[in-house]
């Protein structure tokens, strides 16, 4: 048997660029395109368009692909730096429960442990400071 899902994409630019800009972005399918422009119309009142115009200029020409690129070699170099160390919440490492990310099901013990917030010169100190904490629990 063969079931049809349909995925939607929600994502705020303020997180990808500026927390400033308070803009939103929801991708659907083609067929859904019509009915999603109907209900945003009933929304609270759209960002500027000089605003929404800057924006799709930046992404139409390429900048967000490469903004995209260079976070992931941001986040990369972060991820390769693993050494032992101290204070988490000092570092940028604020450790949260698995459990706080649950929708309507169990999951098991668990741990998720964000590093987007480190800068990259301090990725070695916070991954200390983690791989340190971790010890000191057992």
């Amino acid at each position: 048997m063969k079931t049809r899902t349909r995925v939607l994409y929600v994502g705020n630019f303020g997180k990808v660029l500026s927390p400033g800009l308070r803009v939103g972005y929801l991708v659907v399918p083609p067929a859904l395109i019509g009915h999603f422009a109907e209900a945003a119309q009933s929304l609270q009142p759209p960002p500027a368009l000089l605003i929404q115009a800057t924006i799709a200029a930046f992404i139409e020409h390429g900048h967000l692909a490469r903004h995209f690129r260079r976070i992931r070699h941001v986040y990369a170099e972060r991820r390769q730096r693993r050494r032992p160390g101290r204070n988490l919440k000092r570092d940028g490492i604020g450790p949260s429960s698995l459990s706080d990310c649950r929708i309507d099901r169990a999951y098991d013990p668990g741990l998720v442990i964000g590093f987007t917030n480190v800068q990259t010169q301090k990725a070695n100190q916070a991954a200390r400071a983690l791989a340190s904490a971790l010890r000191q629990a057992g």
